[in-house]
């Protein structure tokens, strides 16, 4: 009996199975539903009472059926205090973050938080380049206050050049530049807008030699050794250069094709010829691409003793100053060209 009972329930509940291979009420789509039901996100049909159809809903709307829920098609379909944003929501016209809280026509300024007529303007950042806002009218005129309220391209021939425009006295005008990285290598931008030289004052670019007690003019301006120098070279001499570098470790800006870089002190000690091991057992010498001599890693601020550097990601280093990008060297004295 026990074993005749234990089969009439294997029998049922193969009855009860469903030969369509998913179980009722699951579904995958809103087509697995039955009309009035959606398929929610845990793949169940379930009931609602929202739209089904675009004609559930009133004029101007469109249902999103899947949700169950009317959607704006324009701002016609909402409340008079209220807006449809670019969700298909009514939203209340209210205080604004950026343009997309306020309705068609409309932009938000940003200052204020509210919204205003797209022909107005709350702050300079919302007019063309080249105009700012006039406070007292609220428009868009032409005028800057700065380099960067101008046009820096131009349309020639169908195709978009570089064409720096400067604020000089209120106004955009052609100029030669409004940043140092608008100029030629090794010049720099000046508050006038145009490129100059950065080697026609001061002590950059100027030959010195590292031997000399104060080979540099101005404080933390150090005789950098030229790249392209022989592993010997510890002076000025046929084929060893050495040139003034500018102090920047507060940040100081770099002229046209250099970079802000600390200084690594090569002393007799840490330098080494390129190819070959370094002899305080730190591994072989660490040169940059096309060099003849490089310097030895230091594993303590003792590898740097006598030097007044200090050991900084393995390299003997003391202050930063400005340096040719790799592949920027010229002829003659690095670097002027």
């Amino acid at each position: 009996m026990r074993a005749l009972a234990l089969s009439s329930v294997l029998v049922l509940a193969t009855a009860c199975s469903n030969s369509g291979g998913s179980t009722v009420g699951k579904c995958k789509t809103k087509a697995d539903c039955a009309a009035n039901q959606i398929c929610n996100i845990h793949g169940d049909c379930q009931t609602t009472f929202g739209c089904h159809s675009n004609t559930d809903c009133g004029t101007n709307k469109t249902c999103d059926a899947d949700a169950g829920i009317c959607l704006c098609q324009n701002s016609q379909a909402c409340a008079a205090d209220e807006f449809c944003n670019v969700n298909q929501r009514c939203q209340v016209v209210g205080p604004c973050v950026d343009n997309t809280d306020c309705p068609a026509g409309q932009i938000c300024d940003t200052f204020n938080k509210n919204c205003i007529p797209a022909t107005s303007c709350g702050g300079s950042v919302q007019c063309p380049l080249g105009q700012v806002c006039q406070p007292n009218t609220s428009t868009c005129a032409a005028g800057c206050t700065s380099s960067g309220d101008c046009p820096q391209t131009a349309v020639d021939g169908g195709i978009t050049v570089f064409a720096p425009q400067g604020c000089i006295n209120g106004q955009c005008v052609p100029t030669e530049c409004t940043a140092t990285a608008g100029c030629q290598f090794q010049q720099e931008c000046t508050s006038q807008n145009t490129c100059v030289s950065a080697c026609t004052s001061g002590p950059f670019c100027t030959a010195c030699d590292p031997t000399s007690l104060s080979p540099c003019p101005g404080n933390n301006n150090l005789c950098l050794n030229d790249p392209r120098n022989a592993a010997n070279c510890t002076a000025p001499g046929p084929g060893c250069n050495f040139w003034c570098g500018v102090d920047c470790s507060a940040g100081q800006a770099c002229p046209a094709g250099f970079s802000c870089a600390p200084v690594v002190i090569v002393t007799s000690g840490t330098s080494c010829t390129c190819g070959q091991q370094c002899t305080n057992g730190t591994g072989p010498c660490q040169c940059g691409e096309g060099d003849t001599s490089g310097v030895c890693f230091c594993t303590s601020d003792l590898d740097c003793a006598g030097t007044g550097a200090s050991c900084i990601n393995n390299y003997c280093t003391i202050g930063q100053n400005c340096f040719p990008v790799t592949g920027f060297y010229c002829g003659g004295l690095a670097p002027p060209c």
